[in-house]
């Protein structure tokens, strides 16, 4: 994650700068999940 940043701030492409946003908001979703110890794949499959 830090080389994806330093890349990004070092090639100033729009893009790669979107792609690490969104890497970033998925993992700040998986870090939620797993601090309320909350299963979003077994929720939606119904798994118990």
């Amino acid at each position: 994650a830090i080389s994806l940043a330093a890349i990004t701030l070092l090639t100033r492409r729009r893009w790669l700068l979107s792609v690490t946003y969104v890497v970033a908001i998925v993992g700040f979703a998986l870090g939620a999940f797993a601090w309320f110890h909350v299963d979003p794949l077994g929720a939606l499959t119904g798994a118990h």
